[in-house]
């Protein structure tokens, strides 16, 4: 919508704010999270997803298991027994590698122990539809702009991903080029999976809408007046009024994310709003976004990077999705972050990311298949059909919730307008790190959604997201 660029300039105010980084400055990357250690399995549960859960005849696909603790945690498992309940459709190797046979569908169950975890394929009549290659759009916008890498996916609701395109390189002083499979970071195009998630949890009855603040911390006897009847949907649609910068004191302390979150939360309801912030108008908050979540993480019992990949990954099958960077320090695995400087040139940011404490607000990375399969969920969620919660209750997050402008709302984790284009209503959001940058845009009317993501982020503007955006949706309409 036309009000993109002016979230892609608030999320950079905030959290630029909340870092003490410079519009235009490499400044200094947080310090990597240390990993959890390790933890002595005692399996409750196996889950079994499928990266590509649609075949034809012939094709073939990996599967993966993980399990987990009764605390949601995981537990590592040195084999998983594989079988096909139908192997006349679908076979299954020792290694979890599925060979489709015959059309019709066939259980692939995974089995640690006692404990048995499932996924079900799909073999459809005849050979798949290959992928449109964008690479070519792709690489002149690329070009046009001077960025290090970019990358860009089409999705409908009928077969998911249809065209994919990626062209550049990982870091911008050269090496490897990058690939459609690679990782992108979203930044604040992970606030709509944190809204996701929480309609899970309401349609489960572990949250509402309408739960505050005070009801779910209820031992924070020094949470503000101003806050205290706060609710989750005020939260997730940016109009809880809340202090949008979290200061270095209270960024969260803790060697998890969900201690860094509680920490930053028992601080951040401390601080007064700030003056002439109103309860119930639209002021962009990454901090709301860190609050929900560590209301989530209570609702649910387990934390809100667990309740995650229970809820909205392993369903929807995202395999590859994770939060922080998505190259380590001098990795050339996976593209690097990216910033502009004033004279054009660009500064590598060396494993960088926002701080653990911001998960649940911007950090989200996977590959463009990934967020495919999440933003079609987003077009069942407008079409009647989602999986992750029932539709009535996730079309909350895609409803207009508050007013931005005389022309545009905002839901919880979507912008909403309406354009000529689209047929009428349209979902957007940008996102960055300050490192990279995205941009989702989602046309119901027409069962389609656009991606693009780059792994550089100008202080400029994201106009080079929205140009491919609108080359993509001319591909979409005449081939061309």
């Amino acid at each position: 919508m036309s009000d993109a660029r002016r979230f892609a300039l608030l999320i950079a105010a905030t959290l630029a704010a909340s870092l003490g980084a410079c519009g235009g400055g490499g400044g200094d990357a947080p310090a990597p999270t240390a990993p959890p250690g390790p933890t002595t399995p005692s399996i409750a549960t196996v889950a079994v997803t499928a990266s590509t859960p649609v075949l034809s005849p012939g094709q073939s696909t990996q599967l993966a298991a993980s399990a987990a603790r009764a605390d949601g945690q995981g537990a590592a498992v040195a084999t998983f027994a594989w079988l096909s309940e139908t192997p006349a459709v679908a076979t299954v190797d020792a290694t979890g590698r599925v060979t489709a046979v015959s059309p019709g569908t066939a259980v692939i169950a995974a089995t640690a122990g006692a404990v048995r975890g499932s996924t079900t394929i799909t073999v459809r009549p005849g050979p798949a539809a290959p992928l449109a290659d964008l690479t070519r759009i792709v690489d002149s916008v690329r070009l046009a702009w001077k960025l290090p890498a970019i990358a860009a996916a089409i999705v409908t609701l009928e077969d998911g991903l249809v065209a994919v395109g990626a062209a550049g390189t990982r870091r911008a002083s050269g090496g490897p080029a990058v690939t459609s499979d690679d990782r992108w970071h979203l930044g604040s195009n992970t606030k709509a999976m944190t809204a996701l998630l929480a309609a899970a949890a309401v349609a489960q009855d572990r949250i509402g809408w309408t739960t505050t603040i005070a009801q779910a911390f209820p031992e924070l006897a020094s949470v503000r007046a101003e806050y205290r009847d706060v609710t989750l949907r005020e939260l997730l649609s940016h109009q809880s009024g809340l202090t949008p910068i979290l200061g270095n004191a209270a960024l969260g302390t803790g060697t998890t994310a969900a201690a860094q979150r509680a920490s930053a939360v028992a601080a951040v309801l401390q601080q007064p709003p700030p003056s002439g912030t109103t309860r119930g108008a639209f002021e962009y908050n990454n901090v709301g976004y860190v609050v929900a979540g560590a209301m989530l993480e209570r609702a649910l019992g387990t934390s809100f990077e667990a309740a995650m990949a229970t809820h909205v990954f392993t369903p929807l099958g995202m395999t590859d999705a994770a939060w922080g960077p998505q190259a380590a320090a001098g990795s050339t695995t996976q593209p690097v972050a990216h910033r502009r400087q004033s004279d054009g040139s660009w500064t590598e940011l060396e494993g960088y990311d926002l701080p653990p404490v911001f998960n649940s607000s911007g950090t989200m990375h996977m590959s463009l298949a990934s967020w495919g399969r999440f933003v079609r969920e987003v077009l069942r969620v407008e079409a009647g059909t989602s999986t992750v919660a029932p539709a009535d209750v996730a079309r909350q997050t895609t409803s207009p919730a508050v007013a931005i402008n005389a022309t545009a709302s905002y839901g919880m984790g979507w912008g909403i307008a309406s354009r000529a284009w689209a047929n009428g209503k349209v979902l957007d959001h940008t996102g960055s790190n300050l490192g990279n940058a995205s941009l989702a845009v989602l046309a119901p009317a027409r069962n389609v959604a656009f991606l693009v993501a780059t792994n550089g982020y100008d202080p400029a503007g994201l106009e080079a997201l929205s140009a491919l955006h609108g080359r993509l949706v001319a591909f979409h309409t005449t081939g061309r």
